[in-house]
């Protein structure tokens, strides 16, 4: 699996690129282990208190937005590429 990160999740990660060879079934399991691997600075930006994902985030698997498709529950493939960054907006 390929994680692509943008503005401050690539600050916080340390790279714009990483390969995820940690065994995933689904979205919410590698953003889980990131959380383990970046604490605080990373769960500041990535989920709400409840455990949701932010809306200081866009997260898309294999391009696809998971706010469209199963959120956390979204599943991956060892194929599978997650980008994060944040929602943009200007003009």
């Amino acid at each position: 699996m390929i994680i692509r990160a943008y503005a401050y999740f690539k600050d916080i990660i340390g790279t714009g690129e990483m390969t995820w060879n940690e065994p995933a079934s689904c979205l919410g399991d590698v953003l889980q282990a990131l959380s383990r691997r970046y604490g605080k600075p990373f769960d500041k930006w990535m989920f709400n208190p409840d455990g949701s994902l932010s809306e200081l985030v866009i997260v898309l698997v294999d391009g696809k937005d998971v706010r469209d498709t199963q959120g956390i529950n979204t599943l991956l493939t060892p194929d599978s590429t997650i980008v994060m960054f944040p929602p943009l907006a200007g003009g």
